[in-house]
């Protein structure tokens, strides 16, 4: 069927979701990364904007 439709088709077991820790992991270091990268960006905008308060 992978050849046939050119997609990447797995079947998942139990187990599964242990084998994929790792890779999860790492997927929540990056939305850190993308969230702190938003916070800087909202931080930025706010004082262009004049209206970021020292708390």
């Amino acid at each position: 069927m992978n050849m046939q439709s050119g997609a990447n088709i797995v079947i998942r077991r139990k187990g599964s979701v242990t084998e994929g820790r790792g890779r999860g992991r790492a997927k929540a270091s990056g939305r850190r990364e993308i969230n702190d990268r938003n916070l800087l960006q909202l931080r930025d905008l706010a004082v262009v904007n004049g209206t970021l308060r020292d708390d």
